[in-house]
């Protein structure tokens, strides 16, 4: 009876181990993502504002821009 009572507890110690790994993989998956995708957005801006710095664009076409890369983008698709 004890050797499987001993058999449970290591059975339920090595899931906590498995879901435990498997939770830290997924973090760090999703965190190498994330630092992917703010990379390549910084890079995309700073590529941006390089093409408008060495093109003459106007006014209206730096605010139209400027728009474009803020944070707070509103789309609206007609139905």
């Amino acid at each position: 009876m004890e050797a499987l009572e001993v058999r449970l507890e290591k059975h339920e110690r090595n899931k906590r181990v498995i879901m435990v790994e498997i939770f830290l993989t997924s973090v760090f998956g999703s965190a190498i993502i994330y630092a992917i995708c703010h990379i390549s957005s910084v890079i995309g801006k700073c590529y941006l504002v390089h093409k408008t710095t060495k093109s003459n664009f106007s006014d209206e076409q730096t605010k139209a821009l400027a728009r474009m890369m803020s944070k707070d983008i509103n789309i609206n698709i007609p139905k």
